[in-house]
């Protein structure tokens, strides 16, 4: 008997679908960083004008991994709200669901 569990490789969300579930969620942003090594993108932010002089919003799309001392536990985009350069409030908006292979909205 084989009690091996074959390991499936893990999913690694590339740019276009990261871009992709940020363009659900807002219709017009600009990126504004992007960062990727061997493995393909690790870091992507992408800032959005609020309706208000000062007011900006930041998706930031992370992937699953350990960066120099940054650890992300899953493939997730954020959300973060500004006010005149300061961080006033954010939260997770989303994740990819390794189980189901979709990314899931955070309610």
């Amino acid at each position: 008997m084989n009690d091996s569990i074959e390991k499936v490789p893990e999913h690694i969300p590339s740019r276009t679908e990261v871009l992709e579930q940020i363009g659900r969620l807002v219709a017009k942003f600009d990126v504004i960083r992007e960062l990727s090594d061997a493995s393909g993108l690790y870091l992507l932010e992408v800032d959005t004008k609020g309706e208000n002089k000062g007011e900006v919003t930041m998706f930031r799309y992370s992937r699953k991994g350990n960066y120099g001392g940054n650890i992300c536990p899953l493939n997730e985009i954020q959300v973060v709200y500004f006010e005149n350069d300061e961080p006033v409030g954010g939260r997770n908006v989303a994740f990819y669901d390794e189980a189901s292979g979709q990314w899931q909205d955070v309610v």
